[in-house]
């Protein structure tokens, strides 16, 4: 039976020690505002506001980034005498590296994984792209780079598929923001869409589908995709292929991809590549979410992949929304765990990697383990709620309460977002090379 969990080590440590780590952190800044000596370090502090403003640039920052180096080095420490051991997928453990296909119309893994690579390699510039490609038997005549201000598709040309690959948004580009954030709604085909992404198509068109017309000499298909703004642009490009008419569009693949369009638009492409449209959200990836117009409505088949690596098609609110509250609770760095979610290379690393088995069963070691890490926790929570009532003063008494708090919310994770509280932990240690 697949599974996706934790030694009973493994699965306290990194909670415990976070905890550990958060009920230091606000006595210190409790301190900081009222005054007093800073635990372990023997700081005297005169308090007042200025003080706890510059303990919380400062010193948090300090104390954090040693605690987590300390949390990796007790890990570490524990794994030499006791090794910790992770339960993997079937896949994994028989070591299958073919993406896998999920039970979808019209999806093709394989083409997936290809879109995500071109759209990773739209983000560089014309010689790592052959240098990529080239062992692959993909000549440069067959490579083009189309660049017009501050926007570019790379376009490749193979046997089967011409693949159209827009670049999304490049962070240092302050024009790319302006094309963001010019969401206002103009007539665009088939009804109202983003304005700056019309824009961007528009400034790209005229050599993007001349470089088409010119690699297409076996009447290949097309495949429209692209990251972020790229797959904005990825969408209303396929729009303009399907009412130009003389190039098929095959399918459309986007990752971390923005809204576009009014439903009206939407509608028709569903209409016209009905099963053919599918937009990948990765974990806690932000961007999709990020409405900077309401009118604009996402399109297309959502495809969303959790931390664990499984894909789900079906209804997935509350599977999103569970991965991005145990983020939240369990990380002081989730804006950054966002970031990296939203990153193309991280959608490229999971499509195509073995995709796991979305399972609700439990081995029996797998639920001891869980209901005696949940034992702990919950003794813990009635130790700092002690510790909170009878603190002899009200910096220790925030202290010990924040951790009770933190406590509750993780025992709450454990067996309402009982899978991805796991997937999470997992990720942990391997985003810490420590599996």
């Amino acid at each position: 039976m697949p599974r996706v969990s934790l030694t009973l080590v493994a699965k306290i440590l990194p909670v415990l020690g976070g905890v550990a780590i958060g009920v230091y952190l606000c006595w210190c800044v409790a301190i900081a505002l009222v005054g007093g000596t800073i635990p372990l370090i023997g700081w005297t502090l005169d308090g007042g506001f200025g003080t706890f403003l510059l303990w919380g640039l400062i010193g948090n920052t300090v104390v954090s980034g040693a605690g987590r180096l300390g949390l990796l080095l007790v890990i570490f420490l524990v794994g030499r005498v006791t090794p910790l051991s992770f339960a993997m997928s079937a896949s994994e453990q028989e070591g299958d590296s073919q993406p896998a296909d999920v039970p979808l119309p019209g999806y093709h893994g394989g083409l997936a994984s290809l879109c995500a690579l071109a759209s990773m390699l739209a983000y560089k510039p014309a010689e790592e792209c052959h240098r990529v490609l080239g062992p692959n038997g993909l000549s440069e005549e067959r490579i083009k780079k189309i660049e017009q201000q501050n926007h570019s598709c790379t376009i490749l040309g193979y046997d089967d598929f011409i693949v159209v690959a827009f670049r999304g948004t490049d962070v240092s580009e302050l024009a790319d923001w302006k094309t963001n954030w010019h969401s206002k709604p103009v007539q665009g085909p088939w009804g109202l869409v983003h304005g700056g992404y019309l824009a961007a198509v528009d400034l790209l068109w005229n050599d993007v589908s001349a470089a088409v017309r010119q690699l297409r000499h076996r009447e290949q298909k097309l495949l429209m995709t692209g990251h972020s703004m790229g797959g904005a642009l990825a969408v209303l490009a396929a729009a303009r292929f399907e009412m130009d008419g003389t190039m098929a569009v095959e399918s459309i693949y986007t990752f971390g991809q923005p809204a576009v369009a009014e439903p009206a638009f939407t509608s028709e492409l569903e209409r016209r590549l009905s099963h053919r449209y599918f937009r990948f959200v990765h974990s806690v990836d932000s961007i999709p979410n990020l409405h900077v117009d309401i009118a604009l409505k996402h399109g297309g088949q959502q495809v969303f992949i959790d931390r664990g690596g499984r894909m789900h098609v079906e209804e997935s609110t509350f599977l999103m929304a569970s991965e991005r509250l145990v983020v939240a609770a369990l990380t002081s760095d989730n804006r950054n765990i966002e970031v990296a979610d939203h990153g193309i290379a991280e959608y490229l690393r999971v499509l195509s990697a073995p995709v796991l088995a979305s399972t609700t069963q439990w081995a029996p070691v797998e639920n001891r383990h869980h209901y005696v890490s949940a034992a702990l926790y919950a003794f813990l929570f009635v130790s700092l709620s002690v510790l909170a009532w009878r603190a002899p003063t009200g910096a220790q008494s925030f202290a010990m309460g924040t951790g009770a708090g933190l406590l509750l919310v993780t025992l709450g994770l454990m067996f309402f977002c009982r899978q991805p509280f796991n997937d999470y932990l997992l990720n942990w240690y391997r985003s810490h090379k420590l599996v």
